[in-house]
């Protein structure tokens, strides 16, 4: 047990801290100080998260060294999945039967009930098998007698006496006529499962003659019980830690900061990161923050807190809500953003402009920051981005498109302006000309898919030909010169249609320069925007001490981390227009026209 475990996980525990008054506390003061004393009360909800962040720390210490002693993460794995394979479940029933009625006709609790029952038979005739011991005497040695008795040794008497009563609660769960239906099925499962531990036939093995069961066993206990306390411990603290943001304790802690000047600034960037680094572990926890950020979007601009004032609380933050609210839509809100910026400019004042102007020397623990509350900010569209991936090969996949401006936060789509407004960049809307060229490219794609099918059929048909054993010498040679020529048609013809391929592609990503035809929104930036795109994209993956906390991190990346869901965001917006562009084509559309531009859609957005 590591040292700090030693001590409970308590900040606000009754015998540390309980209620009392005052007059208790002016009691225990000298009597020479009794009236010449002031007494000061601190609310320190920065030093509570910045503890419970170090807390939380230490907790995953605890599981990196646990992880790397003696390969203790292998280890686990490995005997977690013999394990598995032990314990009758969903899998080994869908291995013995695919169709069998038991999977069909259960509820899972029934099938929890079953499956309980026979892990603990088979545990039954492990210890039955091991055979009874000696009896012994009252003096508690073992008879030496020829012929003296056995009994039946505790372990397998306990381990009956719980098959027996996984049994009852089999039987009460299913009932006793669907566990007559289900009787056949339950032995089947039963006898693969004896299979699996014991092998099937003469002289084969089973799981128990190839690992030291016991010893396993034993080590997984022991581990588990490790890992269930320390796991419990960060659900502990995540929990707190939530909720205290989620009231706005640091925000509102965080008033005397003053962000106008520098060495305020970077502490309180520093403080924020402290208190707030890996806040979302947890579906929970990102679902919660996600939501606050949506409820107070302006807590998204840095150092946001020491600019707050209550004009701002009492007459434009609701102007703040409805307005990012009628810019969820993707081509009305982002593709005028210019003008959207000048909007928001004109609703939060100054609180716009210097929240944006950061020092250089500022801006990797901004990203930092950032880097905490962009996957809680971003959870929605992730979850959409997953549906999308579920319905690519079926018919509501336009309607999911549709349905995608609502899948940002508020938080998100005010980031968004911000990285426009930090990098300096703008928007270019396709022009008519462009999505003309754009749609004669679709056109000209069913052209180069139905010329690609015909040829396919002219060559199994000389193929065809080709293997008549009545065709002359010089009719073969004919038909195979024929064959030829249609196999470089075909060849011509697909690479056509690849190079074309990618110019659409070209057309629909919002960072490239497309030369033939365009579609939606494409970013106006400079190559050396383009590769900090990329660096900023790899080091969100890494997170934010693996990715900013890095020398050369302020100059390698863009001023804001929001820059690369402007991207996605354009680019799934793009891919809506030119869904739409494929929907209304008069052309035919084949399923393997339909597999393109699934591929298609695969290849930009999902990789």
């Amino acid at each position: 047990m590591p040292e700090g475990e030693r001590q409970d996980y308590v900040w606000e525990h009754q015998p540390l801290f309980r209620e009392a008054h005052i007059g208790e506390l002016k009691n225990a003061l000298n009597q020479f100080y009794e009236l010449n004393h002031l007494y000061l009360l601190l609310d320190d909800s920065i030093g509570l998260l910045r503890d419970l962040a170090q807390e939380q720390d230490e907790v995953v210490g605890w599981l990196n060294e646990w992880r790397e002693r003696n390969d203790n993460e292998m280890r686990y794995i490995t005997a977690s999945y013999i394990d598995t394979l032990m314990s009758a479940g969903d899998n080994s029933a869908r291995q013995t039967n695919p169709d069998s009625a038991l999977l069909k006709d259960t509820t899972p609790e029934q099938r929890g009930r079953i499956y309980d029952y026979i892990n603990a038979r088979n545990h039954w005739r492990r210890e039955h098998n091991n055979g009874p011991e000696p009896s012994t005497t009252s003096a508690g040695q073992y008879s030496a007698l020829r012929g003296s008795t056995y009994d039946e040794r505790p372990q397998v008497r306990f381990a009956r006496l719980d098959m027996d009563g996984k049994y009852s609660q089999m039987v009460l769960a299913l009932g006793k006529p669907r566990h007559e239906a289900l009787k056949d099925d339950i032995d089947a499962l039963e006898e693969n499962s004896q299979g699996i531990l014991n092998g099937v036939g003469l002289g084969s093995r089973g799981i128990y003659d190839l690992v030291r069961h016991e010893e396993m066993q034993a080590y997984l206990t022991q581990e588990r019980s490790h890992l269930k306390r320390w796991t419990q411990r960060l659900d502990d603290i995540t929990h707190d830690r939530v909720r205290l943001f989620t009231q706005g304790e640091l925000y509102r802690s965080a008033w005397y900061f003053d962000p106008d000047h520098p060495d305020q600034l970077k502490s309180a960037l520093a403080m924020e990161l402290n208190c707030t680094r890996d806040l979302c572990r947890t579906e929970d926890s990102l679902q919660k923050v996600g939501d606050y950020f949506h409820d107070n979007p302006h807590y998204i601009l840095p150092v946001f807190y020491g600019r707050l004032d209550m004009d701002f609380l009492r007459a434009k933050s609701g102007n703040l809500l409805k307005w990012l609210d009628d810019i969820h839509n993707f081509s009305d809100g982002l593709a005028d953003a210019q003008r959207r910026i000048a909007d928001i400019s004109h609703i939060m004042g100054n609180h716009w402009t210097h929240s944006l102007k950061l020092d250089p020397a500022a801006l990797p623990l901004h990203q930092a920051v950032n880097a905490s509350y962009i996957p809680a900010v971003a959870l929605n569209l992730e979850r959409w981005l997953i549906e999308m991936q579920k319905q690519l090969n079926s018919p509501q996949l336009r309607q999911h498109l549709d349905n995608f401006s609502r899948a940002s936060n508020r938080a998100q789509r005010l980031g968004m302006l911000v990285a426009l407004q930090q990098e300096a960049v703008t928007l270019r809307v396709a022009d008519a000309a462009d999505v003309q060229k754009f749609r004669d490219n679709f056109v000209r794609l069913n052209q180069l898919l139905s010329t690609e099918d015909d040829l396919i059929r002219a060559r199994s048909r000389l193929t065809k030909l080709i293997n008549r054993r009545t065709l002359t010498a010089d009719q073969h040679q004919d038909l195979l010169y024929e064959r030829q020529y249609t196999n470089q048609r075909l060849l011509q013809t697909r690479n056509t249609r690849d190079a074309l391929r990618r110019d659409l592609e070209k057309a629909i990503v919002p960072t490239g320069n497309p030369v033939n035809g365009a579609i939606g929104v494409r970013l106006d930036i400079t190559d050396p925007q383009m590769r900090a795109l990329n660096d900023e994209i790899e080091k969100l993956r890494a997170g934010a001490f693996g990715g900013y906390a890095t020398q050369g991190a302020a100059a390698a990346a863009l001023k804001g981390s929001f820059f690369p869901l402007l991207a996605v965001c354009l680019q799934l917006g793009n891919l809506g227009e030119a869904w739409s562009v494929w929907r209304d084509s008069d052309n035919r559309r084949t399923i393997k026209e339909r597999a393109v531009s699934e591929a298609e859609c695969n290849t930009r957005l999902l990789s």
